[in-house]
C-alpha cells in the first residue's frame, strides 16, 4: 500500500497554482494531480481510517482507505503538554480506544499546517468527548456542533474533581506551553547577551 505524505515541494507547487490565478476547477484538477486527494478536498468531510502513530492525547496520525495519512488533531480538546501531569495517561487512554479498530473521522477544519481538526468516534465512543469527561483533557473554546457538551462535561469533571482537576490550580496546556517558548526565548535571549551580540 502507498502513503502519501505531503511534501514542502507540494505546499510550494499549491501555493503556486494559487498565485497564478488557476479557475477553482482548473486548480482542483491540477493539484489533484500533485497532492493526495483527502488533501485537496476541503473540510467539512468524513472518512473511515485507521489508527498509525500517536503524539499526545489530542493528536494523531490516521491512514484513510486510499492510502493517505491524515495528521488529525481532536477538535474542542487540549490534552496536557509532555511536561505536564496526566499527559501519559491522556495518551494511553486516546491509543487504547484508537487502536486496532475502525475509526470514523469528522474533518471539521484544517489549519494553515494541513492538520485535520476533527472529532473521531471509535466504535460508539466520541474520543474527544471522553477525555474531556475523565477529566483528561481541557474543553478549548473550539465553536462547532456539539461544542455544548464538551463544556458541561468539563464542568462535570471539575465538580467531580477528577485527573486534572484534583490538582491545585491545573495549568491550561496553552499556557504551559507559551510558558515554555517564553522561557526558551528568555534562555537564548540572555545567551546572546553573554555572548556579547
Amino acid at each position: 500500500m502507498h502513503i502519501s505524505r505531503i511534501s514542502p515541494l507540494n505546499l510550494i507547487l499549491v501555493g503556486l497554482l494559487a498565485a497564478i490565478g488557476c479557475q477553482d476547477g482548473d486548480r482542483t484538477e491540477r493539484l489533484g494531480r500533485l497532492l493526495p486527494a483527502s488533501v485537496v478536498r476541503q473540510p467539512p468531510f468524513e472518512f473511515t481510517g485507521k489508527f498509525v502513530a500517536i503524539y499526545s492525547g489530542d493528536s494523531f496520525e490516521v491512514l484513510d482507505s486510499g492510502g493517505n495519512v491524515h495528521s488529525i488533531r481532536l477538535i474542542g480538546v487540549d490534552c496536557p503538554e509532555p511536561n505536564q501531569e496526566k499527559f501519559r495517561e491522556a495518551r494511553r487512554l486516546v491509543e487504547q480506544a484508537i487502536r486496532g479498530i475502525e475509526l470514523h473521522i469528522s474533518i471539521i477544519k484544517r489549519d494553515e499546517y494541513m492538520i485535520d481538526h476533527c472529532e473521531v468516534t471509535a466504535g460508539e465512543t466520541n474520543v474527544g468527548l471522553s477525555l474531556v469527561r475523565c477529566g483528561l483533557a481541557w474543553y478549548n473554546g473550539d465553536q462547532f456542533a456539539g461544542c455544548e457538551a464538551y463544556a458541561a462535561a468539563q464542568a462535570e469533571a471539575k465538580k467531580e474533581t477528577i485527573e486534572i482537576w484534583s490538582q491545585n490550580n491545573p495549568i491550561p496546556p496553552w499556557e504551559s506551553y507559551n510558558k515554555y517558548v517564553q522561557q526558551k526565548q528568555d534562555k537564548a535571549a540572555d545567551g546572546m547577551k553573554k555572548s556579547g551580540k
